[in-house]
Parts: C-alpha cells; sequence; structure tokens
C-alpha cells in the first residue's frame, strides 16, 4: 500500500505483522466509548484523525508519538524496529 510505505517490503511487513486501520464512521462512537479517558491526548488525537492508523494484536495504535499526519518511512521504520520485525532474509532491523 503506498500510503503505508514506499517501499514494498515494508508495507507487506505491516500487513503481515500489524493491522492497518481507518476507523469506520459507523464503528467511532462505540470504539470511543471504550477507551475515552483510558488514554492520553496524543493517542486520542491520532484516534480522531482521518488517517491510517497502525495497530498492534492487542488493537493499541502503534504510530501515535509522531507530529505527520500520514505515515512516512521514517516513523515507520522505528515502529518496525521497535517491534523486532526484519525485512525477509535480512538479520538486521529495517
Amino acid at each position: 500500500l503506498a500510503i503505508l510505505a514506499s517501499d514494498e517490503s515494508k508495507s507487506r511487513l505491516i500487513w503481515k505483522y500489524f493491522v492497518p486501520l481507518i476507523i469506520p464512521e459507523y464503528k467511532y462512537k462505540e470504539w470511543l466509548n471504550e477507551i475515552d479517558g483510558k488514554r492520553n491526548l496524543e493517542y486520542m488525537y491520532k484516534f480522531n484523525d482521518n488517517y491510517i492508523k497502525i495497530l498492534d494484536a492487542n488493537g493499541n495504535i502503534l504510530n501515535t508519538k509522531f507530529n505527520e499526519l500520514e505515515i512516512t518511512d521514517i516513523n515507520l521504520d522505528h515502529i518496525l524496529e521497535k517491534y523486532s520485525v526484519t525485512c525477509p532474509g535480512s538479520s538486521r532491523f529495517i
């Protein structure tokens, strides 16, 4: 997905190990009620924006620590490194 990464291998890793998501309008209120008052302001800003969120297996939004609205290769690298995801055939982190 070009929106996620200019490098196709990074995009494949995101789809393989994480859950890319845009919150559907019909689910917004229900999901907001589940996290309201339980998450920090940065997390709530990311929840409320209209851009893709990268979630872990527990449903936590991972790309909340960045000022950019869209996912870039720089913050994508940070997420992949933090979760120890490596390129296929490589022993080093992305």
